[in-house]
C-alpha cells in the first residue's frame, strides 16, 4: 500500500454527525452584567455614528447592506485576499466578479446545491439507519 495515504484507513466510511456539533459552545454571561451590557450595547448603536449597525458608511464597495449582527456587516474590501481580486479585476464589489456572479447569485446553481446537500443528508440518515 503506497504510504501517502496510510491515514485514509482510519476514516470511517459512515459518520455519525449531529446538530450543533462543530458549534462552539455558548458563554455563561452572569445575569446581572449581561443587563448591562446589553445596555451599554443599545446605547453603542444610538450613540455612536460610526457603529456598523447604523448605516453603510463603513462600505467602500458601495454594495453592503446593515445586517443582523455587527460581525455581518463587513465590506469586502475588509477582507485582504478579496480587496486584491477587487483590485486585479478593477470591480467596486467582489459580487461583480464573474465567478461570483456565476455560483453565488445564479438561482439555477443555488437550486442544484440544495437538491445536492438534501440528497447528502438524506443518504446520510439513510446509512446510519442501516448501520444502527
Amino acid at each position: 500500500m503506497d504510504d501517502s495515504n496510510y491515514d485514509l484507513e482510519n476514516i470511517p466510511l459512515v459518520m455519525d454527525i449531529r446538530p450543533y456539533m462543530f458549534e462552539p459552545p455558548a458563554e455563561c454571561v452572569n445575569q446581572e452584567n449581561s443587563s448591562q451590557s446589553s445596555e451599554e450595547s443599545e446605547s453603542d448603536t444610538e450613540d455612536n455614528p460610526g457603529h456598523r449597525r447604523n448605516g453603510t458608511i463603513w462600505c467602500e464597495c458601495g454594495s453592503c447592506e446593515v445586517m443582523p449582527t455587527e460581525a455581518e456587516c463587513i465590506c469586502c474590501s475588509e477582507i485582504p485576499a478579496i480587496d486584491h481580486i477587487r483590485d486585479s479585476f478593477g470591480i467596486e464589489c467582489i459580487t461583480q466578479h464573474q465567478t461570483v456572479i456565476d455560483n453565488c447569485l445564479n438561482i439555477r446553481v443555488l437550486e442544484s446545491l440544495q437538491i445536492c446537500c438534501i440528497q447528502e443528508v438524506c443518504l446520510m440518515g439513510l446509512a446510519a439507519t442501516r448501520q444502527g
